[in-house]
């Protein structure tokens, strides 16, 4: 087990953008070609993502998650493959809260070849009475049963917490206590082991603010080890930041311990126009200087329909100049991290300012149907959907699905346009939508 102290100081979607929706991104990278489209409910909250392939100019669906809440709460998040011309179940997230509303549980269900539910995990939290984490335990399945596999045990100071205790099998592995400037703001994580009965210290984590005392200067990381005149703390890793006046993030410098002296290591550059970031380009160290060796390149269109483009190319050291390189793009979009985003050549992601949100049924029945009309991909949202017929105007049946579940995605992109009735068994009931391919 390592514990990594990680602290993020990178362009993220929601800074830019943080009233917008992401509906659609699409990206390039050296394996395939992607496209992600997302949903929302009346409340904004993200009710579906669909991942597909492109296959020349034609998309191939290979997944898709589905969110569903209750009184504004995510109960549940469900994965789907695209498998033999269908969705298939594989794995399900349920998240049950307290009356103060919040998590207490949050069980792992996969599914086998034969959409059977299988239990895997279930992570458990308990609280203090003002509310703050007290225990976190993480459970296996086992024999028919939930077996106690691990634990975090939380202590706290002031509401600060001070150690956080990590056992495994009800014996101590790690921990780590926690240390506070006078700001109150995290500055140092030691990370002690248990052996032969004792705490020994194996990684320090330090944090260095700047004179605003809101943005880090420097990260460090110490490492135990023993020297001539015994045990001590030893240099092992750093990474230096740098601001504009106005504190915009111009470089990040990452070093190792080279016995004596830091060595040269790697290091992002930033530039901004306008207050946004215009370039980002990772250099490595030779002969004491830095060289470029890529760049990430971003454009915007700044209106009611937003754009964000993203593409990364080769500078002139280390490759042929131009060519597309596959590099990290740190975005979070939607809260998630997707590695596809990351790892891509070509970023680019669409919103709408106004509104991505589905609306509100105008209708007596219980079941949604948008886009309406729609290009090929309709989307169901309701109480527990168990399966749809799709007909001709003339009666003919054309397809059907069976589903349970309070989402489903109609893939009618092979078919003609013109108007089509969607017949959806919903909670003992039956519905009949008319839907409209242009």
């Amino acid at each position: 087990m390592r514990f990594i102290c990680v602290i993020l100081l990178c362009l993220t979607f929601q800074t830019l953008y943080s009233n917008a929706q992401v509906y659609r991104i699409e990206l390039e990278n050296d394996s395939a070609n992607y496209r992600y489209t997302y949903w929302y409910n009346e409340n904004g909250q993200k009710t579906m993502e669909v991942k597909q392939r492109y296959v020349g100019t034609a998309l191939e669906n290979v997944s898709q998650k589905e969110w569903s809440y209750t009184a504004g709460l995510c109960v549940s998040e469900t994965q789907r493959e695209w498998a033999n011309g269908g969705w298939m179940l594989k794995d399900r997230f349920d998240y049950v809260y307290n009356g103060n509303e919040l998590l207490e549980t949050a069980t792992h269900v996969s599914f086998d070849e034969n959409q059977n539910e299988q239990y895997q995990t279930k992570h458990g939290i308990v609280y203090t009475a003002d509310e703050q984490i007290d225990r976190e335990e993480q459970y296996a399945w086992m024999q028919d049963s939930w077996v106690l596999q691990s634990t975090v045990d939380y202590t706290y100071d002031q509401q600060k917490c001070i150690s956080k205790v990590i056992s495994q099998l009800g014996s101590p592995l790690y921990k780590i206590d926690y240390s506070y400037n006078e700001a109150n703001k995290p500055y140092r994580q030691v990370v002690q082991q248990y052996v032969d009965g004792e705490w020994l210290n194996e990684e320090r984590y330090s944090t260095y603010y700047n004179v605003d005392g809101e943005h880090i200067d420097l990260l460090r990381k110490e490492l135990w080890q023993k020297q001539d005149s015994g045990f001590a703390w030893v240099n092992s890793e750093q990474t230096t930041y740098t601001y504009s006046p106005d504190y915009l993030l111009l470089s990040e410098i990452y070093q190792n311990w080279e016995t004596s002296f830091w060595g040269w290591g790697v290091a992002y550059h930033y530039t901004y126009e306008n207050g946004k970031m215009k370039s980002k380009t990772y250099s490595v160290s030779l002969y004491n200087d830095w060289r470029n060796m890529f760049s990430v390149q971003y454009d915007y269109i700044d209106s009611q329909e937003f754009l964000l483009q993203a593409d990364a190319a080769y500078e002139y050291w280390g490759g042929q100049e131009g060519m597309p390189y596959t590099t990290f793009i740190p975005f979070a979009v939607n809260g998630v991290d997707i590695s596809d985003v990351q790892y891509a050549n070509y970023l680019e992601i669409t919103g709408d300012r106004l509104s991505t949100i589905v609306p509100n049924m105008n209708s007596e029945y219980n079941t949604r149907v948008y886009p309406n009309p729609s290009d090929g991909i309709f989307y169901l949202e309701g109480d527990e959907i168990a399966a749809w017929i799709l007909y001709s105007l003339n009666g003919q049946k054309i397809t059907s699905s069976v589903q349970a579940g309070t989402l489903s995605m109609i893939d009618l992109s092979s078919l003609a346009n013109g108007i089509y009735l969607l017949e959806v068994y919903n909670n003992e009931t039956i519905e009949i939508h008319k839907i409209i391919k242009h």
